[in-house]
């Protein structure tokens, strides 16, 4: 009887012991958020400060093989391969919205400037260069400064001889509604990406008939 009670004990002693509640992550909600360096306690949305390179369009993205180059594309549908980028290289850190990825290739004496526009009104763009694709770590530059509707663009400029990677983002998630933008899903969507410049002669295509 008394080694029954001494057990009943224990297994009450056990459920007693406090639960382990899972860890989170602090997350900017929004673009103004981040800017006044604001965070939203626990878990943030689907695709904010997620796993990174879990599947999508991934790399080593659609080969850019010479200039202009230009495509029409829709980032609905697909996964956020990156989601968060070092401070200093883009306009925000985060980048939770589902991403594409072009690839281009670069000689000494390079110039290139990119631009995306969206073509769906609600749409919301980043978009930054990877000197090394899937590695945020080696963020070249980026640009999130505008709202829904509005083109984002980087300025032409020279890049590290070899080759870097063009993400085409979101600063949202697309399931998220965007505080400060009428509550919209503005984190995916249509667009055009522009690509002008100068890349090197080895990838110029000649043929002899």
């Amino acid at each position: 009887m008394s080694t029954k009670t001494v057990l009943t004990l224990g297994v009450l002693a056990v459920l007693a012991l406090p639960l382990a509640t899972p860890a989170s992550a602090d997350y900017f909600k929004s673009k103004a958020d981040e800017r006044a360096g604001i965070r939203t306690p626990g878990n943030a949305p689907l695709g904010q400060g997620g796993n990174p390179n879990v599947g999508g369009e991934t790399c080593p993205g659609t080969a850019i093989a010479a200039l202009p180059f230009s495509d029409s594309d829709d980032t609905r549908g697909n996964i956020s391969d990156v989601s968060t980028l070092p401070a200093g290289c883009n306009t925000y850190t985060v980048v939770g919205g589902p991403d594409l990825v072009y690839a281009f290739t670069v000689a000494a004496g390079n110039s290139v400037a990119i631009t995306v526009t969206p073509t769906l009104a609600t749409y919301d763009p980043a978009v930054y260069v990877l000197g090394t694709c899937g590695t945020t770590a080696s963020c070249v530059i980026g640009r999130d400064i505008a709202l829904a509707n509005v083109a984002e663009s980087i300025p032409a400029q020279a890049y590290a001889v070899g080759t870097h990677a063009i993400y085409v983002d979101s600063f949202y998630t697309e399931i998220a509604a965007c505080p400060n933008q009428a509550n919209i899903l503005c984190g995916a969507g249509t667009y055009t990406l522009d690509v002008t410049g100068s890349l090197p002669a080895e990838l110029i295509q000649f043929q002899i008939e």
